[in-house]
């Protein structure tokens, strides 16, 4: 079943969907002058990851390059908590914040289905850069319509997923680059650590407190579907499916491939939590070099090793160290690093005052979203899909036998 083609994100289109009045259009924030100069950073979301964001931007390295000014949350507590803690201002509506005029910067921490808006905003009608938490967005139009935003605007667009910038990450693609394996086949990749559902507060769960901030009524969330957004696929690609997202945005740098042709998935709900994501999905990827790309998503024990199998050689990546296992040679030669992770977020207050590339920018963030949104829309409805990139299609083809 052919799958209709994006198309493109006009200002004007965006707007009319925004229902922003058009005397809003492109008002730019007075920006931080001199390469030097500290960067306002607002921080929309005041749930676990966007607090570990401020304090992570507060620290003394980050806190040369940046400034927290604002955050944002829809839940009084949670600003209250923010306000109390960190002494800066806090808003209850992120577009109250993106048109303050008092950042350069926003740092995306949200459910899921607000990704796209926001950042799209806040590249679009404000000139931000943007830190957008994984994955990317719901679908792989809305990946497009981010990056294209990007492009259109020349902002810096960081999609926030860790495994890019880790230390086993950096020692793989040094041992690929001078062929220490040989040409790469074949990858299973699993998360390093089980994740939890991120859950909203349970106060004032009123639809009051968010139908403003949907265009689209019809897909407003119940007060469980709040509670439990990362269940339901209106709001979120699922637990899983997020974990595969950071494993892949990490190795496909490393195996220079581009987008899968063909992606198949199986899973479901092995959790108590009522919803409709799979918690546990395993999917196969198949690139037009040959490569092949297996997802799996176990139990939390099951041991997490992944693997990069080459011509010449398999590389078993682990939290703690990268081991080479040689055809025919024995023991493993193992590479460890003392060097901590790359933070993404001082790499994206870098390409802010550099202009450089960010480690997972728009164009890879993008790569990493059609793969995943094929490996859920295989699952869900039990087929394979291909991919076309030159119509930015997703369509059904029939499975191998």
């Amino acid at each position: 079943m052919e799958r209709r083609k994006a198309k493109g994100l006009t200002r004007r289109r965006f707007l009319t969907g925004m229902g922003v009045a058009a005397q809003t259009f492109l008002m730019m924030p007075a920006r931080a002058n001199g390469a030097n100069a500290r960067i306002r950073v607002g921080v929309i979301g005041c749930g676990r990851m966007g607090m570990e964001h401020v304090r992570m931007l507060r620290e003394s390295r980050m806190g040369e390059k940046a400034d927290v000014t604002a955050v944002c949350d829809l839940l009084p507590l949670r600003r209250h908590h923010a306000r109390g803690e960190f002494r800066i201002r806090a808003f209850r509506d992120w577009r109250d914040l993106i048109s303050s005029g008092k950042v350069d910067a926003v740092v995306v921490a949200t459910p899921d289905d607000w990704h796209v808006n926001m950042s799209v905003a806040a590249m679009m009608l404000h000139g931000l850069d943007v830190y957008c938490e994984t994955p990317m967005a719901l679908t792989h139009q809305e990946a497009q319509d981010m990056a294209r935003a990007s492009r259109d605007t020349k902002r810096v667009l960081q999609i926030g997923a860790r495994p890019v910038a880790s230390w086993q990450w950096r020692v793989v693609r040094a041992l690929v680059d001078k062929g220490a394996i040989g040409r790469p086949r074949w990858c299973q990749l699993v998360p390093w650590a089980p994740w939890t559902s991120g859950v909203m507060d349970t106060e004032e769960l009123t639809p009051r407190q968010w139908a403003d901030f949907y265009v689209n009524k019809s897909i407003m969330p119940n007060g469980r579907e709040f509670l439990h957004w990362q269940n339901y696929g209106k709001h979120s690609m699922g637990l899983a499916a997020a974990q595969h997202y950071e494993s892949l945005a990490g190795v496909l740098p490393v195996v220079k491939s581009e987008y899968p042709v063909r992606v198949s998935a199986a899973g479901g709900r092995m959790g108590e939590n009522e919803g409709d994501t799979p918690d546990v999905l395993m999917a196969s990827l198949e690139y037009a070099s040959g490569l092949r790309v297996e997802l799996f998503s176990p139990s939390a024990k099951v041991r997490r090793f992944s693997w990069i199998r080459g011509e010449q050689a398999t590389l078993v990546v682990q939290h703690d160290r990268v081991g080479v296992e040689k055809k025919g040679a024995s023991p493993r030669e193992i590479f460890q690093d003392s060097s901590e992770n790359t933070s993404l977020l001082e790499d994206w207050l870098e390409s802010i005052h550099t202009g450089r590339d960010c480690a997972c920018g728009p164009e890879l963030g993008h790569k990493v979203q059609v793969a995943i949104s094929m490996a859920v829309q295989a699952f869900q409805e039990g087929k394979t899909f291909s991919y076309d990139p030159d119509n930015a299609v997703i369509s059904s083809c029939p499975p191998r036998v």
